[in-house]
């Protein structure tokens, strides 16, 4: 459940919790609930903490594959630097949080702080990897912060392994709420 980003602030889906959380308790029933919220720090007063700070998913590459409609456009993914990279990071996220619901504003500190590459904390991968979605016309449609290395494979040896940090992309089906016109008007 979550409330677009044009209804938040309005006391919505506080209510909606509380009316929840009271049905269970009226009916002596076991509160469990999972929340994904944009700011999760103003939920602990209805009893909610972090459960989880990621997913990891196991793929076998040869049985992966696109979707027969996956719509590839004219574009190019480059990799870049952080540096050069950041700007077209923020105006994609930007661009999708707005027409996403649970994805909360950045700041420049949360820009800082997600994009920071400590090798201490990279567990043995790569650095971070910058790569990012431009379209012939050089506007910026989606990016993947991700880095690689490898981990044990179950029989003894090692297998690459892809850790994404986060991905974002105005779609060509998206364009339009992304802010941008579709690629077949331009």
């Amino acid at each position: 459940m979550g409330v677009a980003p044009t209804h938040r602030r309005r006391g919505i889906l506080t209510s909606m919790m509380r009316a929840q959380l009271t049905d269970l308790h009226e009916q002596r029933r076991e509160a469990i609930a999972a929340l994904r919220p944009s700011e999760a720090g103003i939920y602990g007063r209805y009893g909610y903490g972090p459960a989880t700070v990621g997913n990891r998913m196991r793929c076998d590459r040869p049985a992966m594959g696109f979707r027969p409609d996956t719509d590839f456009g004219d574009g190019t993914v480059r990799l870049q630097h952080a540096d050069q990279a950041r700007p077209l990071l923020e105006e994609i996220y930007d661009r999708v949080r707005t027409t996403t619901v649970g994805w909360p504003d950045r700041q420049t500190a949360h820009w800082a702080v997600r994009l920071a590459d400590h090798p201490h904390r990279r567990g043995g991968a790569t650095s971070l990897r910058f790569a990012v979605h431009q379209e012939r016309d050089g506007r910026a449609t989606g990016y993947a912060l991700y880095r690689h290395g490898s981990a044990p494979d179950g029989s003894g040896g090692s297998a690459g392994v892809v850790e994404v940090v986060e991905l974002a992309a105005c779609s060509a089906r998206r364009m339009r709420r992304c802010g941008a016109s579709s690629p077949a008007s331009t």
